[in-house]
């Protein structure tokens, strides 16, 4: 259980608790990852990944999901973007196993991009959540 609050850097004194995100129910899902979102203060939005060691054992995977998930971010989130998104993998991916680096890749980035545009309709029909 993750017990610490992110403090992001570019606005002082603001803080995402972690577990209060996890607390609550996940905004949208996938197969593998679960979107939590809580409303932060005027600061720009943030990105927060939980992306476990035991869940995905290669560094290079988990940097590959990590990179995958901050451009499909990029692309989706608004300018206005006052929302704190928390992506978490919730298990490891039985059916990618064995897959070529570039089709696992493009299998990813399908699955992260679908969760995104998800939360994104979300958030524009029901606006900010707390």
């Amino acid at each position: 259980m993750h017990t610490a609050e992110y403090a992001d850097p570019r606005s002082p004194g603001q803080r995402v608790a972690v577990p209060a995100m996890l607390a609550t129910r996940p905004v949208c899902t996938s197969e593998l990852f679960s979107l939590y979102r809580q409303t932060v203060a005027p600061a720009p939005g943030l990105l927060l990944m939980a992306i476990p060691k035991r869940v995905l054992g290669r560094a290079v995977d988990r940097n590959q999901v990590r990179r995958i998930a901050r451009e499909s971010w990029r692309a989706v989130r608004g300018p206005q973007c006052s929302q704190a998104i928390l992506l978490r993998l919730k298990r490891r991916p039985q059916r990618f196993e064995g897959l070529p680096r570039g089709a696992l890749k493009q299998l990813w980035r399908l699955e992260i991009d679908r969760l995104m545009q998800r939360w994104q309709q979300l958030a524009d029909t029901h606006g900010p959540r707390r």
